[in-house]
Formats: C-alpha cells, structure tokens, sequence
C-alpha cells in the first residue's frame, strides 16, 4: 500500500479516479489537488485533447478573461491555442440573449471541440 511520490501504482489514487469516473459516468477521471482554478482545469484538458489545425468553439459568445488568454484570442500569447496552431469561433447568443442552436450546429460540423 502507500504512495512512492511518483504516482506509480498508487491504489489509492487509482481508485478515488475509478470511483469519480464511475460517479459521472465517464471513461476515465483525473482527480488531483494540484489544480489550482477551473482555467487550469479546462486548459489541461483542451491542451490534452486539441492538435494544431483543430478547431475549438465557444457556444455562447466570448468565454472568461483568464481563457480568453489561453485561446489567445486577441493576441497570440505565446503558449496559447493560438500559438499552437488551434482555430477559434465564438457563437453570439441569438437577439433574445438565448444560444444561437443554428448557428451552433453550423460552427460545430468543423470543430474538434464545443
């Protein structure tokens, strides 16, 4: 039992991501205190699964500050999306302030991620 420090067969870890999988009925889990905001969250995830040429979406207009700069969006901040070669489209919300369904499902057929 116990830990080595270095994450290799720690059981413990191992089954507290089994059971958060299991929880929200996902394949796999990454359960780690070391995320320190939910951009860090995010960005290790869109990092994980974005290749250059890919094409990210946003569904509902301009996302918050702090992934506005790891998209890169108004300037290609080195290490952003952007600087990776990751494309990105915003979906304005629709004249009542409700998602444009349309224009979502057009913005979505090309993206690797909504």
């Amino acid at each position: 039992g116990g830990t080595n420090g270095y994450g290799y067969d720690d059981t413990g870890r191992e089954r507290l991501e089994r059971a958060f999988a299991d929880i929200f009925a996902v394949e796999a889990a990454l359960v780690r205190i070391q995320m320190v905001s939910g951009t860090h969250a995010l960005a290790a995830v869109v990092f994980g699964v974005l290749r250059p040429g890919d094409l990210l979406v946003s569904a509902y207009g301009a996302p918050y500050d702090t992934m506005v700069t790891m998209i890169g969006r108004d300037r290609k901040v080195r290490g952003s999306l952007a600087d990776y070669g990751v494309d990105y489209l915003e979906v304005a919300p629709d004249e009542s302030g409700e998602p444009d369904y349309e224009a979502i499902s057009r913005a979505a057929e090309g993206a690797r991620m909504v």
